[in-house]
């Protein structure tokens, strides 16, 4: 696993800060900027958090939510699951998420961090795949992982299954972004557990900006496809219906001016 420099005191109350409603990507950044670290953060008065960004509102929320949540406890979550908690601040943390528009804050990891930083090619599409979508993911897939290129998707049924399976079958390395928590609990589709526990196996990731126990939403799966467009050096789209989360997933690679196929 690659070294890290985030303080590891410091590590259970950014995850802690992330079981606060209201506290996303955006204003984490800015409360990084504002405090020596999260554990102070952790600590400060809702004028002292206002000054750093969020609404006195806001603030008050937070001071009011803290007492009822035990840093330590939620942090084991992670540490049962043998999941690693990356911020900017860390070497492990892919240098294609830093400094782009909506980037993360904190990526949640199981299995070869090191998979993050390789870029690769980002493969997805519908959920409901043909007899023709399942063979071309399968050629392009197998192709780019003999190649040397990761491949990377979502975990999801239909193309993004085709994808990390023919990258597998090649023995090669996949990344699979996940649109809620990474723990065996709460992995979706459940039926793709198996799959999940064999992407680790052979030296892949689940990678996903959302706690343990996080379960997925409509509304956390933009988030996802932004981020797998975002980890890639290309985005590979095969099939996709007109109004789909697989274009919303085209659209980021525009964003961050990937090759789009």
């Amino acid at each position: 696993m690659s070294t890290v420099h985030t303080a590891d005191a410091d590590r259970p109350y950014v995850h802690a800060w992330n079981h606060i409603a209201g506290i996303g990507a955006h204003k984490l950044h800015l409360l990084a900027t504002h405090f020596p670290s999260f554990a102070a953060e952790w600590n400060a008065t809702a004028e002292e958090l206002e000054r750093a960004g969020p609404s006195l509102a806001r603030a008050c929320d937070v001071v009011r939510t803290r007492p009822a949540m035990d840093v330590d406890a939620l942090w084991h979550t992670c540490v049962t699951a043998d999941i690693t908690l990356l911020t900017p601040a860390d070497t492990a943390f892919p240098p294609a998420l830093i400094g782009i528009p909506s980037a993360p804050y904190t990526l949640y990891v199981r299995g070869n961090v090191a998979a993050l930083r390789r870029g690769g090619v980002t493969i997805v599409g519908s959920r409901k795949i043909s007899d023709y979508g399942t063979r071309v993911t399968h050629v392009f897939a197998e192709a780019c992982a003999v190649a040397g290129l990761p491949v990377i998707s979502g975990l999801a049924l239909g193309v993004d299954r085709a994808a990390h399976i023919a990258t597998l079958d090649a023995h090669k390395t996949t990344v699979a972004v996940l649109g809620g928590g990474i723990d065996d609990a709460t992995i979706a589709p459940h039926t793709h557990l198996r799959l999940a526990h064999d992407i680790l196996r052979t030296e892949g990731a689940l990678v996903s900006e959302y706690p343990p126990h996080t379960t997925p939403t409509r509304g956390t799966f933009p988030a996802r496809n932004r981020l797998m467009a975002a980890l890639a050096d290309a985005v590979l789209i095969v099939e996709a219906a007109a109004d789909s989360g697989t274009l919303r997933t085209a659209y980021w690679a525009r964003v961050y001016d990937k090759k789009l196929f």
